[in-house]
């Protein structure tokens, strides 16, 4: 039985594990088209790429123009999705389609890299790694400029990855890369390690084809929107480098940390659990458990790589060193992981930013384990492997005791599966579920009075931390139970310590679904469709707004601009409170020119607006008083934008209320 089992599995593996990868592709696909249709759009970046490159795509507006919208990034990520408004139509389903297909298509590059360049198994991992991730399955159903450059990465790393390749598609995994840094400045930096790579790899005439092929997007982009572009790069350039740069550099740029914030010394912040420096730590274990698969699979492939017995100069003799592919995709990881860490240390947000900005790099150690895994040498000395595996499970640990839960579902849960189920007993010879709970049946044949264990259960903390070591230890179990059935079947010979290291990895893709892990950072889905909401909403704006119109914004996410194609905004409303200052004193012309404003512009736009939208959740006692004043009057209430949000959703909108005064 064994023997025939093993001649099936020898013939057919291969296309069982075709049927595997395209089972997780089509999972995706439908995870992603059902957030696509239910997530609300909260988060400003979404809307602000699709409505500033629509924008920019039909001629409005320019990168980086004065007076026009905050390019607060480098254009790709805004002229891309841009367009597709501009030859699709513009609108909320369009952008969402956009997301998910772009998304499908990073997911499909990085199943062929891993399928051309380690097994077809290990590309099927690597797809249901993604589509078993909430997180990332909702983030690429949005369009973040995560979803684009992720894309960018997978097919550099196809056209860039494994033997043989030619010319031309290394010059193309240059040029992708050039694109992803034009899209997302912190990725930059991939584009030189790409080429460094290229250079020691396959020799300078290569080399300096794929540099000329990964300076063409960068050099070319700076060209057409050369000088304003310079507004960008006017905090990365001393004045000392170039005089010319201070033209360019707004007067004010946003603030995430105070200024006397610093990690050092610990001792300020080490006992005093209201120190910001605890919402770093915070955001850095969310980040280790929504992307633990990732960074736990980068430690192993360190770990098992064969440093020693490696034949580096054998595989030179091939011409394609698998070592320095290994270390190309460990070292631009790291680089760009380290790129982000800095970002988000108060240089782009205020920590909270960094589990999602892995998503712009994360395909690198995607990919980094499989194709080094063809290498692994499992039989590390016990020491290490023991090390690793204390290291692993004292990371588990703490990413359950930070997990900021009291367990109260899963007690409630507990208890009604326990003492308040009905269970089947016996009655005369047929099983029948019975009248009475279990708690019931224990006090009338027992006298057990099962009330003290309930409230211990649902109200101590003791409770709390037996549920934690249940876990841990039931982990444990089942690790034991699986080695043994593993030795038992003789399946392979593997030491327990790598084993284990292994299981652990197995059960962070098996539970990516969870909240310890990959649910932690989901967002809420409605369960009506978003997207007709806001396409009915749109159409009713659109026929009360005439073209032409000046509308003041006060509506964080910009998503229903898209359907008011034909209107005037004042542009740095598009940047919701991000760009507004509390400075009446500020000068108005400077402000605008580098797309800030403050009290003095809000009332000049408020006096030059013919509508008013505000978003009900904003819409402050402010708002209300110029309505008892009779200054604004109001002309429409929307439907919830969004009904898992309810009424904080609705749309006002306000006109002056001497617009409709007869003559």
């Amino acid at each position: 039985m064994r023997q025939k089992l093993l001649n099936f599995w020898q013939r057919y593996h291969k296309i069982i594990a075709l049927a595997a990868g395209l089972a997780g592709l089509a999972y995706f696909v439908i995870q992603a088209l059902y957030f696509a249709e239910n997530l609300p759009t909260i988060v400003w970046d979404e809307s602000m790429y699709l409505y500033k490159g629509y924008l920019f795509a039909t001629g409005r507006f320019q990168p980086f123009e004065d007076f026009g919208p905050w390019t607060n990034h480098l254009p790709v990520s805004f002229l891309i999705p841009g367009y597709i408004q501009k030859w699709f139509g513009p609108g909320m389903e369009t952008g969402r389609m956009y997301a998910v297909a772009v998304g499908t298509l990073a997911l499909l590059g990085v199943y062929l890299t891993v399928y051309r360049n380690a097994s077809a198994w290990w590309a099927a991992g690597a797809v249901w790694v993604v589509a078993l991730n909430p997180t990332y399955v909702q983030v690429f159903s949005q369009s973040f400029a995560q979803t684009l450059v992720s894309m960018l990465f997978a097919w550099m790393l196809f056209f860039g990855l494994g033997r043989e390749r030619s010319n031309w598609e290394l010059a193309l995994a240059a040029f992708l890369a050039g694109l992803a840094g034009m899209a997302r400045v912190n990725v930059l930096p991939a584009l030189p390690l790409f080429i460094a790579y290229v250079f020691f790899q396959y020799g300078k005439r290569t080399g300096w084809t794929a540099l000329a092929a990964g300076a063409l997007p960068v050099l070319g982009l700076h060209a057409l929107y050369w000088p304003d572009i310079l507004k960008f790069w006017a905090y990365w350039i001393p004045e000392e480098v170039f005089p010319a740069i201070t033209a360019y550099r707004s007067p004010w740029r946003e603030v995430f940390l105070p200024e006397d914030f610093s990690w050092f010394p610990v001792s300020n912040w080490i006992n005093d659990r209201e120190h910001l420096a605890w919402v770093g730590f915070a955001s850095f274990w969310k980040m280790l458990r929504v992307n633990f698969v990732v960074f736990f699979g980068v430690i192993l492939s360190v770990v098992f790589w064969p440093w020693r017995r490696y034949d580096h100069q054998r595989s030179r003799a091939w011409g394609f060193s698998q070592r320095d592919q290994f270390i190309y995709l460990l070292v631009s990881f790291v680089v760009l992981f380290g790129g982000y860490l800095w970002a988000a240390n108060g240089q782009g947000c205020q920590f909270v930013c960094l589990p999602g900005y892995v998503m712009f790099f994360f395909v690198f150690g995607l990919v980094l384990v499989p194709l080094s895994s063809v290498h692994w040498r499992l039989d590390k000395p016990a020491g290490l492997l023991g090390t690793i595996l204390l290291l692993a499970a004292g990371l588990l640990l703490v990413l359950e005791y930070n997990y900021a839960s009291t367990y109260l579902d899963f007690r409630y849960d507990l208890i009604q599966s326990t003492f308040d189920a009905h269970p089947y007993l016996m009655d005369d010879g047929w099983i029948v579920k019975s009248d009475a709970m279990v708690w019931e049946i224990l006090e009338n044949k027992f006298g057990f009075n099962h009330f003290p264990l309930r409230q211990f259960i649902l109200n101590t903390e003791t409770a709390i931390h037996l549920v934690r070591w249940i876990k841990v230890l039931g982990l444990i179990g089942v690790a034991a139970l699986v080695y043994w059935l593993w030795r038992k079947l003789e399946l392979a010979e593997v030491n327990f310590g790598s084993f284990a290291l292994l299981f652990i990895l197995g059960f962070g893709v098996l539970s990516s679904g969870s909240p310890l892990f990959g649910q932690h950072m989901t967002m809420e889905v409605c369960q009506e469709s978003v997207v007709e909401a806001y396409e009915r909403i749109g159409v009713e704006l659109n026929e009360l707004i005439p073209s032409g119109s000046q509308v003041y914004w006060n509506v964080k996410a910009d998503m229903l601009l898209l359907y008011l194609p034909e209107v005037e905004v004042f542009t740095p409303q598009l940047n919701a409170s991000f760009t507004y200052i509390d400075d009446p004193e500020a000068d108005p012309e400077t402000l605008h020119r580098f797309s800030w404003w403050n009290p003095v512009l809000k009332e000049e736009w408020i006096r030059q607006a013919d509508y008013i939208l505000v978003e009900n959740r904003l819409f402050d006692e402010e708002w209300q008083a110029r309505l008892d004043t009779g200054q604004l009057e109001q002309v429409y209430l929307s439907e919830p934008a969004a009904s898992c949000r309810g009424d904080a959703s609705r749309i006002v909108v306000l006109k002056p209320a001497e617009a409709d005064a007869s003559p």
